[in-house]
């Protein structure tokens, strides 16, 4: 079993083409199939989705007026600091099975 936990803090990137946003003002994003979806690639990706019938796998927007990094900082974490989990053995198996607790 092994688990692993690395702390992020503040930082934010966009899950599509590694942009740190972690100070960038803009607006805009997404939640897309659990990727998050920066001011950088949203235009491209909501249109390819809207082409392709995936439009329903954008699940939450960043409003207007908030930048994306403090919206994934307030909705997408619960204004908790980030963390990465990184899952092996056992701890994944269980994980992807839905036997940790958490499906």
């Amino acid at each position: 079993m092994s688990r692993q936990e690395i702390p992020v803090g503040d930082y934010v990137e966009c899950d599509l083409c590694m942009t740190v946003l972690t100070d960038d003002p803009r607006s805009g994003g997404f939640l897309f199939g659990g990727k998050g979806v920066g001011p950088c690639c949203a235009e491209r990706v909501e249109r390819l989705a809207l082409q392709s019938g995936e439009e329903a796998y954008i699940t939450a927007r960043c409003p207007e007026g908030e930048s994306y990094a403090d919206w994934c900082r307030r909705v997408l974490r619960g204004g908790q600091p980030g963390v990465i989990t990184i899952l092996g053995g056992d701890d994944a198996f269980d994980y992807l099975s839905g036997r940790d607790g958490t499906s």
